[in-house]
């Protein structure tokens, strides 16, 4: 629902696009949840398609507000990911992901790693958490809203989360007390 709220660009869902979602999201996981988690992940790509096979017009409306995201060129996170997400050590960099791409590009990761933290408690595994430049995650409200959630479950489910920055009001010290005292310190 976040994902496709943020996706869609505003800010709450009417009740006819969170049960259509609901229902599209259902199906096209069907046959994967079916084959016990095995074989091709299903993509935004098989979202949009299982959207536009349903009769609602909220359905085709929705198919067409994510189509820039999905068929367009902003489908980055649309396809198959390249991320060997069965790796020990995963990096995300999202740092040239750019404006309109940025608050989505948090979710997914966050999201992924959510998922990692839930897979590494099920086998009994502690999970390191680093996050560089944290600031950035607290410019977006959907990201920071689903990172202050992270961080208060991270510690029940066998994981530690560490968060690094040099700009902890989200300003370089200059802006904030002026060019003279950035020299100084």
């Amino acid at each position: 629902m976040s994902l496709c709220e943020q996706l869609i660009g505003g800010n709450n869902l009417g009740a006819k696009q969170k049960s259509i979602i609901d229902r599209c999201t259902a199906s096209v996981y069907h046959s994967y949840q079916q084959s016990d988690y095995q074989g091709e992940v299903p993509t935004l790509q098989d979202f949009r398609a299982e959207l536009l096979k349903q009769e609602e017009p909220e359905a085709q409306e929705i198919a067409l507000a994510i189509e820039l995201f999905t068929n367009g060129s902003l489908n980055t996170f649309a396809k198959r990911t390249n991320v060997d997400t069965g790796s020990r050590l995963i990096c995300y960099d999202i740092l040239d992901l750019g404006k309109q791409l940025m608050p989505i590009g948090m979710l997914v990761v966050l999201d992924s790693i959510l998922n990692r933290i839930t897979q590494n408690r099920a086998k009994g595994k502690n999970t390191f958490i680093f996050i560089d430049e944290i600031y950035l995650l607290f410019q977006h409200e959907y990201s920071a809203n689903f990172l202050f959630t992270l961080w208060k479950h991270v510690r029940k489910y066998g994981a530690y989360a560490t968060g690094i920055t040099q700009n902890v009001c989200g300003r370089p010290f200059a802006e904030l007390y002026g060019a003279d005292n950035a020299r100084k310190q």
